[in-house]
């Protein structure tokens, strides 16, 4: 991501913890309960679910999320290009407005819904 960044001009996003565990809580509910979408299993809009994590403080935060899924030989690189290649998501990855990044990837062996017990990332 930081990469993309550099080649646009942009400075490096850091690594937030809080963001990060946003993003493990809804991978986790995505492939225990067979969904792929921004919204939360409730319906939920994704910026609801991430202040759960990271509060607005302040006067305010803007927020933005970019999901995959993929085999389990997808890399990092090939993930950040299909970001790339998409104008929405390419958008979030350069946005001056973000400063911090939040990642977390699963593997399931056999996830249940959509995903009908495939294997992947």
């Amino acid at each position: 991501m930081n990469d993309a960044r550099a080649k646009a001009g942009l400075p490096p996003l850091r690594f937030n913890e809080r963001l990060g565990e946003a993003a493990l809580a809804h991978d986790r509910e995505m492939l225990r309960y067979g969904f792929f979408s921004h919204a939360s299993r409730d319906g939920g809009e994704f910026w609801q679910r991430v202040a759960h994590w990271y509060p607005p403080h302040g006067h305010g935060w803007t927020v933005g999320e970019n999901l995959l899924a993929g085999s389990p030989n997808v890399s990092m690189k090939q993930t950040v290009a299909a970001w790339l290649a998409s104008p929405e998501h390419r958008a979030n990855l350069l946005s001056r407005a973000w400063i911090s990044v939040g990642v977390a990837v699963l593997h399931a062996s056999s996830a249940p819904g959509v995903y009908e017990g495939s294997h992947g990332h």
